[in-house]
């Protein structure tokens, strides 16, 4: 009889060992999940992607690659040379946190705490015509009842991209906007170049490019 009993209660930790090791797979499995969003043109992409922690950052800006799944290998090809923070190339840089460059949003919550740590919500994409898309990403803060949802309207044939923000917050309060931008670009490239238009007399409007250093 407890020989019965012994065999049973090893059976029964074996059981729970295996439940314990499936599930430990299925939350690893989600954990290191990935999520990238290729906003395209007809020419360009701008392609954001989650990390494992939720952070959405910008990994690519620039020619339309022929097959979308690469998109997803581009930090591995590039070798990008990783921050502590993870904010460097921030999709939309909130400070108060790990941010150590300049924000794209600061804010003071309700109950006068600084720090902003927007993660990644979910994601949609509307087209609302044959040359016209918008994506809206939701991004939410891990504490507050405090969100932004980040928009970008693709132009196909015009290899235009328009972004901006909209801010939302269901907090007992009263919400303090110190600073909030429409977009967060963050460009990688060997050198830079800035075209725009004089101001001087006699000279308004004539274009002029030069090398940012």
């Amino acid at each position: 009889m407890d020989n019965r009993i012994h065999q049973w209660n090893l059976k029964r930790r074996a059981v729970c060992l295996c439940f314990l090791f499936l599930f430990y797979l299925n939350s690893s499995s989600a954990f290191a999940q990935r999520v990238t969003i290729p906003v395209q043109t007809a020419g360009n992409s701008l392609v954001l992607q989650t990390d494992e922690f939720k952070n959405l950052s910008i990994i690519y800006y620039g020619e339309k690659l022929s097959d979308a799944n690469e998109y997803s290998m581009i930090p591995q090809v590039y070798n990008q040379t990783s921050d502590y923070s993870g904010m460097l190339n921030s999709a939309y840089t909130s400070s108060g946190s790990r941010n150590l460059v300049e924000p794209a949003i600061t804010v003071t919550h309700a109950d006068g705490n600084n720090s902003l740590d927007l993660q990644y919500v979910s994601h949609d994409v509307k087209k609302i015509d044959d040359n016209v898309s918008q994506y809206a990403i939701t991004l939410k803060d891990s504490v507050y009842d405090f969100s932004v949802i980040l928009y970008y309207k693709a132009y196909y044939q015009q290899d235009l991209i328009e972004q901006w923000s909209v801010i939302k917050h269901k907090e007992k309060g009263n919400v303090i906007l110190h600073k909030y931008a429409s977009a967060n670009l963050y460009l990688k490239a060997g050198s830079f170049w800035l075209n725009q238009y004089h101001g001087d007399w006699a000279r308004e409007m004539q274009p002029q490019e030069a090398e940012q250093v």
